[in-house]
């Protein structure tokens, strides 16, 4: 999927999201569930890379429409973001044998673009 088009890409795990929210929904009858990504990672990195890596300008205010939660996705009771470092990022990666995707080579590569993926993620 990482070699489609931004927008083709968007959808792919948009669709991702509402479907494992289905999932979610009937396993939350018998306990908690817990998500490694859902919503707020495909918006913040769909955001950084609309806001073309560039100054805060390019990034919607606080308060835009982009950062509010689709009324129609399962919403989480609760959000916990966790931030690492580039270098320890790489070497958990490399332990445990993973490539590194076209998004995870352009974050490496871009600082900005991984702020601007922060900054959207703490701003929604």
């Amino acid at each position: 999927m990482v070699k489609q088009c931004q927008p083709v890409c968007r959808a792919f795990y948009s669709l991702g999201n509402y479907l494992m929210a289905e999932n979610i929904k009937s396993s939350l009858v018998a306990s908690p569930v817990v998500l490694d990504r859902f919503w707020h990672s495909s918006a913040a990195y769909a955001i950084a890379v609309e806001a073309k890596c560039g100054s805060e300008i390019n990034i919607p205010p606080k308060g835009n429409f982009i950062y509010q939660w689709p009324d129609d996705l399962l919403k989480p009771s609760a959000v916990i973001f966790l931030d690492l470092c580039e270098m320890d990022r790489v070497l958990r990666m490399n332990e445990r044998g993973e490539r590194e995707s076209n998004e995870e080579l352009q974050l490496r590569k871009n600082q900005l673009l991984r702020q601007r993926q922060v900054f959207n993620e703490t701003s929604s």
